[in-house]
């Protein structure tokens, strides 16, 4: 658990807070670098499934 400032007022607030406890203004939650990694290898990968697929002629004109 780590303290954060409130945007709005400036207070100290608990990162598992959903709200300071003194304003009412949201508190953001910071996205871990591991969610960040995953979502780039899956964005990848849907990337090459997609390009992988819309080729749409082959490279070898024995197979037509």
């Amino acid at each position: 658990m780590s303290l954060s400032r409130c945007k709005e007022c400036g207070n100290v607030v608990s990162s598992k807070a959903k709200q300071c406890p003194k304003c009412g203004g949201p508190v953001k939650v910071k996205t871990s670098i591991w969610v960040w990694l995953l979502t780039g290898f899956v964005v990848l990968w849907v990337m090459g499934q997609l390009g992988d697929e819309s080729g749409g002629s082959s490279s070898n004109p024995d197979f037509s």
